[in-house]
C-alpha cells in the first residue's frame, strides 16, 4: 500500500478522540461485528425501525451495533503504522510509498520493542526515526485478557486496508488466521494450517477474477515451481500431506501444476518404513519457509498471518512460527500473535518463543501492545447505541455494568443480555424504547455475575434442550464443526434429528450470538473461546464427562472412515485415553487407534504427540498378552516408540522400549531395529565415547548375527586373513561384479554394519577396524546378496581412503558404491540419499573438472537443507564456492548474490564456521572486482572485517577461521603479486596440515600456498618455504596418479615456478587453457611476461601481458587489470579497444587463439 494511502487511513483514524470514536462505519466495506470484541452477532441488524410492526417479536432482544469502533483508535493507529512499514520495505514495491504524506499524518516508526500506553488521549509516539533495516518481516504481539477485542482489532485493521486498496486489487493483502485450542483436541499445526488455507482460498479467488490477465498468478506459479514445491516434488508432497488445503495451490490434480487447478485432493502419504517413519521437523520448517518465500517474493502485497491464543500453543508449532519470522529472506510478511496476558507464564513455550523472536529480530521490528478494557465513557457510548438512548441517560446502567465487567466488551455484552433475560433491562412495547429497573440493586448484583463463563452458561440454559446438548457435544469435538458431524453426535446421544433440523439448531445458537457460520455451507464455529469453555463446563467431571468422551470418540472414529479428517483421530484418541480403562469396550481397538494416530502425528513431524500416543498404545495391553496375541502390532509399536523416544532425547524411555523388543521379538529381522537403536543409544549416552557404541555393535555382529570374531583392534595379520577370505569369496571376479549379486532378503546385518562403521568413524585410531569391517561386509555381500546399505558402506570407505590420500582405493570403492546405488533406486531417497550424494560429491571433486561440480553443489545444498542436514548443506555450498573460484568462472554480482544467500542462511542457522567462510568468500570477490574499501590485499570491507571477525573467535574456531581467511588472502597476494603479504600468510598457514576433508577448499589453499612458497622461496632462498612447496607438489602428484584432473595443470604451474623458463611457462599456459583454468592461465602468462621483461625483451613480453590482461578481464578481476594497466602503460591502448575495462570479454580467448604461435601453444 502506498504511504499516502496508509497515511490517509491514519489521519482518518485519529488518535482516539470523541469525534472519531463516534465514527459510524456501517456503510463501509469492512468485516462486520462489534469492534472491541471477538464475538459477532449474526442476527443483529441496525436498531429497530419503530414503525415496523412485523418486528415486534424481536423487540425484546438487545441488538449490538455492527461495524462500529469503540475506544480502539489509538491501537488501530499503531497497527496501521506497522502495516505501512511492511509495505514500504518491499523491494521495488510502490516507490511512491517512500514519499512523505501530504495528509499531514504522522510518519511511521516501523514498530518498536516497547509496551504502548493504552491511556485515552495518549497519541502514538511520532518522534522516532524510521527504521532503515533491510528486513521485510514485522511482528506484533497483542496481549490482553480474554474478550478485550484482540481478534476484532486485527479484523478491523485488515478491513480498513482492504477498503483503502479496493481500487488496486493486486495490492490487497493476503490475510490468514488461526488459533490454538485450549482443550488440545486439534491435529498438529491446526493454527498454521488454517492460516495457509485462508491464503490459498484468497489466491484462488483472485486467480478466477484475472484482474491482470493472470500474469501475477503465472509469476507465483513459476516461483512455486522454482522452489520445488509442486505436488510432483517431494517437498510439495510433504506440504500437501501436512496442509491439504494447499493442494490446488501446488498443482494437485492438474497436469500443468498451476494455481487454480481442479484439485483431485492430496496424494496419500508414502508408506512409512522404519527407515523413514517420521518427518524431520527441521525439514518441515525449511519447506514451510520456502513456501512463504515463494508467496511473498512474487506478490505485490504483504502476507499477514494472525495466530491467536499463543498461551495454548505447542512447542513444535511455535518452533515453526519462530523459524518463519526469523528468516530474513522472507519478504513482505507481517506476523501478529495474540495471547491472554493472565494465562501465559514466563517459562511457558509461548513466552520463551516470543523472547526468542524479539531477540532475533532487527531492532524496531517487533511491536508489543497490551489491550486493556474499554473506558467507562466508551462503554457508555456502546450502551447508548444498544438502547438508542442518549449517553447521559445510560449512566446508571453503565455504573452497574462497568463495575462488574471493567470494560471487557465481551463481558459487557453478556451482562446486558443477562439483564434482558432477568427483565431488568427491557423493551417497553408501549413507549417503544429500552428501559431498565435498577431499584433492587442487591438482587441485580447477584444477577450480573463477575464470572463471564457463568453468565454464558445461563444464556445456554435458556436454549432448547437439543440445542444445549448440541453445543456441549460440539465443545467436546472441535471448535469448528459441520452440521453432518453434529447430527451424528446427536443421533448417538439418542436424539432423532436429521441434518436439516441440526442446521436449524445451530442457527438457533447463532441467533443468540453463541455460534458463527463459517464460509462453508452448514458449518459453524463458536463465537468465542469463553462460549466453548462454558459449554464444555456444563458437563461435570466424573462419570458424566466420561460418558461424553466415549460417545464423541466412538462417533468420530466412525466418521473418520468416511470423512478422512485427521483431527477426528486425534480427538477420539485423546478422549478414549482420558477415561478409565473399564469404560473402554475394546482395549485392542484403542491400542490400534493410538498407533494409527501416532503414525499420523509422526508423519506430520509432531513427535511429542506421537510419543504420547505410542505410550498410550503400549499401556492398553500388558506386555505378555500384547506380544503373544498381537505380535505384529507389538513389533511395529515398540520399534516406533524406541525410535521416537531416542529422537526426542528420552534415553531412559528408549532403552526400556529397546529391551522390551529384545526380550519378546522372535526373529532376527524383528530385533534389527532395536539393535540399531541400541548402538545409537550407546553412542548418545556415553559422553561421546563412541568406542562403547562400536563394542555393542561388534558384540551383536559376533553374537546374534553369527559373524566370526570381528576384533575391536584388528592386527595386520587379521586384516590379511580377512582379505584372503574375501579373495576366496570373489572367486576371481573383479570387485565391480559384486553389483551382479541378487538382492538380500533381509538387510538387517548390513544396516548394523553401516551403523557400526559410522560409529567407528567418530572414534580415534580405528583405521584398521574400518578396513576390516568393509572387508567383512563385502564378504557377506558375496555370500548373501547386496542391498543399498552395501553402497553406503563402500562409499564411507572410499571417503576414508581419500582422507588417507589413497586415491586409487577411494575411486575404486566410490565407483562400486555408485553402481550398487543404481540397483536400488527405491531406497535412494530422503535424507539418506542426500548423505550419499554428498559423499559422492566429495569424490567427484577429485575425478571431474572443478567447473562440472558447481551446479551439482548448489543443488545438493538445497536438497540437504530441505532435509534438515544443515552442516552438509553448507559444506556443499562451500565446495561449490571453491569450485567457482578454482575453475576461474566469472566474478560478478550474480555470484555475489549467491554468496550473500549462503552467508545470510548460514548465519540464521547458527553455522558460524561456514558463515565466516562465505563472508570471506564475498570479501575476496569484492576485492578482486575492484570494490575493496582501501587496500585490496586486506579484508576490511562490507562483507568481512578480519580483525573484528577473529576477535570474536577462540579455540578451534579461531584456528579454522584464521586458516580460511589466510587462504583467501594468500590468493590475493599471489594474484596481485605482493610478496610481503605472501610471507605473512605463509607464516600463518605453514603449521596447518596439508590434508583437508574438503577437497575443493584444500585445492584452493594449497594451489596458492604452493605458488607463494616457490615465488618467495626462489627470490629469498627461504628453505622452509621451498620444503613446504615440495610437499605440496608431492601431494599434487599423488592426486594426479589417482586421476584428479584439476591437479594436472596445477602441477605444471608449480613446476614452471620452480624452474622458470619460456618453455615451462608455455607448457603451463597450454595445460591451464585446456583445463579451462583461466586465472592460472593468466598468472602463468603474467609471470612469463615478467621474466621476459626482466631479460630486457620488452617487445617479447607484450603478448604475454596482453593475454594475461584479457584473461583477468574475462574473469572479472578488475583489481588485477587496473594493476596491470598501472604497471604496463602500453596495456592502456589495449583496454581502449573495447568500451569499459570492467566488462567481461567473452571473445578475448577466440581473438588470442589466432596468435597462439607466439606462446608456443
Amino acid at each position: 500500500m502506498p504511504a499516502r494511502d496508509i497515511s490517509a487511513l491514519l489521519a482518518a483514524s485519529g488518535t482516539g478522540s470523541a469525534a472519531h470514536s463516534e465514527m459510524d462505519l456501517a456503510d463501509s466495506d469492512v468485516i462486520v461485528g462489534l469492534h472491541g470484541t471477538i464475538a459477532e452477532q449474526c442476527d443483529e441488524d441496525h436498531l429497530d425501525d419503530r414503525s415496523d410492526a412485523d418486528d415486534d417479536l424481536n423487540k425484546g432482544k438487545i441488538r449490538f451495533p455492527k461495524a462500529k469502533l469503540y475506544g480502539r483508535e489509538t491501537e488501530l493507529h499503531q497497527l496501521l503504522r506497522v502495516y505501512e512499514d511492511v509495505t514500504v520495505q518491499s523491494d521495488g514495491f510502490h516507490k511512491e510509498a517512500a514519499a512523505p504524506s501530504s495528509s499531514g499524518a504522522v510518519p511511521s516508526t516501523g514498530g518498536s520493542n516497547r509496551d504502548l500506553s493504552q491511556a485515552e488521549g495518549d497519541a502514538p509516539q511520532t518522534n522516532v526515526a524510521k527504521n532503515n533495516s533491510s528486513t521485510r518481516t514485522r511482528v506484533i504481539f497483542l496481549g490482553g485478557l480474554s474478550g478485550t477485542g484482540k481478534s476484532a482489532l486485527i479484523a478491523e485493521l485488515i478491513s480498513r486496508v482492504n477498503k483503502s486498496e479496493s481500487a488496486h486489487p493486486h495490492r490487497l493483502p493476503l490475510f490468514g488466521s488461526g488459533k490454538f485450542e485450549q482443550f488440545e483436541n486439534a491435529a498438529p499445526f491446526t493454527a498454521l494450517s488454517d492460516g495457509l488455507a485462508m491464503w490459498t482460498a484468497q489466491l484462488l479467488e483472485r486467480a478466477e477474477r484475472k484482474n491482470d490477465d493472470g500474469e501475477e498468478m503465472r509469476l507465483l506459479t513459476k516461483a512455486i515451481k522454482k522452489a520445488g514445491l509442486t505436488v510432483t516434488e517431494e517437498d510439495g508432497e510433504i506440504l500437501v500431506n501436512m496442509f491439504p488445503a494447499l493442494a490446488p495451490l501446488l498443482g494437485a490434480g492438474d497436469k500443468e501444476e498451476g494455481i487454480g487447478s481442479d484439485a483431485a485432493g492430496p496424494k496419500p502419504p508414502r508408506k512409512a518404513s522404519l527407515r523413514h517413519m517420521s518427518l524431520d521437523i527441521t525439514r518441515l520448517k525449511i519447506v514451510v519457509q520456502n513456501l512463504i518465500k515463494a508467496l511473498g517474493r512474487k506478490q505485490e502485497r504483504p502476507l499477514v498471518l494472525f495466530v491467536d491464543d499463543l498461551q495454548w500453543a505447542d512447542e513444535t508449532s511455535l518452533e515453526i512460527i519462530t523459524s518463519i519470522v526469523l528468516n530474513r529472506t522472507i519478504q513482505n510478511f507481517l506476523f501478529v500473535g495474540a495471547y491472554r496476558s493472565n494465562e501465559i507464564e514466563e517459562d511457558s513455550p509461548g513466552s520463551k518463543r516470543m523472547a526468542d523472536i524479539e531477540a532475533g529480530m532487527v531492532p524496531g521490528s517487533v511491536t508489543k501492545m497490551e489491550i486493556s478494557g474499554l473506558k467507562p465513557k466508551d462503554i457508555a457510548k456502546f450502551c447508548a447505541d444498544c438502547t438508542d438512548r442518549e449517553v447521559e441517560d445510560v449512566d446508571p446502567l453503565v455504573d452497574l455494568v462497568y463495575k462488574k465487567t471493567l470494560g471487557n466488551i465481551f463481558f459487557v455484552q453478556q451482562a446486558l443480555e443477562e439483564l434482558v433475560r432477568r427483565n431488568i433491562l427491557y423493551y417497553d412495547m408501549i413507549c417503544y424504547e429500552w428501559q431498565w429497573n435498577l431499584d433492587l440493586s442487591a438482587e441485580i448484583e447477584d444477577f450480573v455475575s463477575s464470572d463471564v463463563v457463568d453468565m454464558v452458561k445461563r444464556k445456554i440454559g435458556g436454549l432448547s434442550e437439543d440445542c444445549q446438548r448440541g453445543l456441549v457435544l460440539m465443545a467436546y469435538s472441535q471448535k469448528i464443526l459441520k452440521a453432518v458431524t453434529l447430527q451424528a453426535l446427536l443421533d448417538a446421544d439418542g436424539r432423532d434429528l436429521d441434518v436439516f433440523r441440526t442446521i436449524k439448531l445451530m442457527g438457533e445458537a447463532a441467533s443468540e450470538g453463541l455460534l458463527l457460520p463459517t464460509d462453508k455451507d452448514a458449518e459453524y464455529t463458536f463465537a468465542h473461546d469463553l462460549i466453548e469453555q462454558a459449554a464444555h463446563s456444563l458437563v461435570p467431571e466424573g462419570s458424566d464427562r466420561d460418558d461424553v468422551f466415549v460417545l464423541v470418540a466412538n462417533v468420530l472414529v466412525e466418521r473418520e472412515r468416511v470423512d478422512n479428517e485427521d483431527w477426528m483421530l486425534f480427538v477420539a484418541a485423546r478422549h478414549f485415553n482420558a477415561v478409565p480403562r473399564d469404560r473402554i469396550e475394546s482395549l485392542d481397538d484403542l491400542a490400534a487407534l493410538n498407533l494409527k494416530t501416532a503414525k499420523t502425528a509422526a508423519a506430520k513431524a509432531s513427535l511429542s504427540q506421537a510419543v504420547e500416543l505410542l505410550r498410550a498404545a503400549v499401556s492398553c495391553l500388558d506386555e505378555e498378552t500384547c506380544w503373544k496375541s498381537f505380535y505384529e502390532f507389538s513389533v511395529d509399536t515398540y520399534c516406533r516408540l524406541a525410535h521416537i523416544e531416542l529422537a526426542l532425547g528420552n534415553c531412559d524411555n528408549a532403552k526400556e522400549a529397546i529391551h522390551t523388543i529384545l526380550r519378546n521379538a522372535t526373529s532376527q529381522k524383528d530385533k534389527a531395529p532395536a539393535h540399531l537403536a541400541l548402538v545409537r543409544l550407546t553412542g548418545d549416552t556415553s559422553n561421546s565415547d563412541y568406542i562403547q557404541a562400536v563394542k555393542v555393535g561388534l558384540d551383536l555382529l559376533n553374537g546374534d548375527y553369527g559373524q566370526v570374531a570381528i576384533p575391536l583392534h584388528p592386527s595386520k595379520m587379521d586384516i590379511a586373513k580377512e582379505r584372503a577370505r574375501l579373495k576366496v569369496a570373489k572367486k576371481g571376479r573383479p570387485l565391480a561384479r559384486l553389483t551382479e549379486r541378487p538382492a538380500m532378503r533381509d538387510d538387517s546385518i548390513m544396516r548394523l554394519f553401516e551403523e557400526v562403521q559410522k560409529q567407528a568413524f567418530l572414534c580415534p585410531n580405528t583405521e584398521a577396524l574400518n578396513e576390516y569391517l568393509v572387508l567383512r561386509c563385502l564378504r557377506v555381500a558375496y555370500s548373501d546378496g547386496i542391498c543399498y546399505e552395501v553402497a553406503i558402506v563402500a562409499l564411507n570407505y572410499a571417503v576414508f581412503q581419500m582422507k588417507k590420500e589413497n586415491m586409487k582405493m577411494a575411486f575404486k570403492f566410490g565407483n562400486l558404491a555408485t553402481l550398487i546405488k543404481e540397483r536400488f533406486p527405491e531406497s535412494h531417497k530422503g535424507s539418506d540419499a542426500a548423505k550419499f550424494d554428498f559423499r559422492e560429491l566429495m569424490l567427484s571433486a577429485i575425478r571431474m573438472p572443478l567447473g562440472n561440480n558447481i551446479t551439482r553443489c548448489h543443488d545438493l545444498y538445497r536438497t540437504a537443507l530441505s532435509h534438515g542436514l544443515t552442516e552438509m548443506a553448507f559444506a556443499s555450498a562451500m565446495s561449490g564456492t571453491y569450485c567457482h573460484f578454482g575453475a576461474g568462472y566469472p566474478l560478478n554480482s550474480l555470484f555475489g548474490s549467491k554468496l550473500m544467500l549462503y552467508e545470510r542462511t548460514s548465519g540464521q542457522m547458527k553455522q558460524n564456521g561456514f558463515n565466516l567462510i562465505f563472508k570471506a568468500s564475498r570479501q575476496f570477490l569484492l576485492n578482486m572486482m575492484g570494490k575493496a574499501q582501501g587496500d585490496p590485499l586486506v579484508f576490511k570491507g562490507v562483507a568481512l572485517d578480519e580483525e573484528t571477525a577473529l576477535k570474536n573467535l577462540e579455540g578451534n574456531a579461531l584456528k579454522m577461521g584464521l586458516r580460511d581467511i589466510s587462504a583467501f588472502r594468500i590468493a590475493l597476494a599471489v594474484i596481485l603479486d605482493d610478496e610481503k603479504t605472501m610471507i605473512e600468510m605463509l607464516e600463518r598457514l605453514k603449521s596447518y596440515p596439508l590434508q583437508d576433508l574438503s577437497i575443493t577448499r584444500n585445492l584452493f589453499r594449497q594451489s596458492y600456498a604452493g605458488m607463494a612458497c616457490l615465488i618467495v622461496g626462489t627470490n629469498t632462498e627461504h628453505a622452509e618455504y621451498l620444503r613446504l612447496a615440495k610437499s605440496i607438489v608431492k601431494m599434487f602428484k599423488a592426486m594426479n596418479k589417482a586421476g584428479m584432473v584439476s591437479t594436472v595443470p596445477l602441477s605444471v604451474c608449480l613446476k614452471a615456478l620452480e624452474k622458470p623458463s619460456i618453455d615451462m611457462y608455455n607448457e603451463a599456459i597450454e595445460s591451464c587453457a585446456l583445463a579451462g583454468l583461466k586465472q592460472f592461465e593468466a598468472l602463468m602468462c603474467e609471470r612469463c611476461g615478467t621474466m621476459i621483461l626482466e631479460q630486457g625483451n620488452e617487445k617479447g613480453s607484450f603478448d604475454y601481458f596482453s593475454r594475461a590482461f584479457f584473461l583477468y578481464n574475462d574473469i572479472g578481476m578488475i583489481a588485477k587489470t587496473n594493476q596491470l594497466v598501472t604497471k604496463h602503460k602500453f596495456l592502456a591502448d589495449v583496454s581502449l579497444k573495447r568500451p569499459g575495462t570492467a566488462s567481461v570479454c567473452s571473445s578475448s580467448r577466440a581473438g588470442w587463439d589466432t596468435t597462439a604461435s607466439s606462446f608456443g601453444v
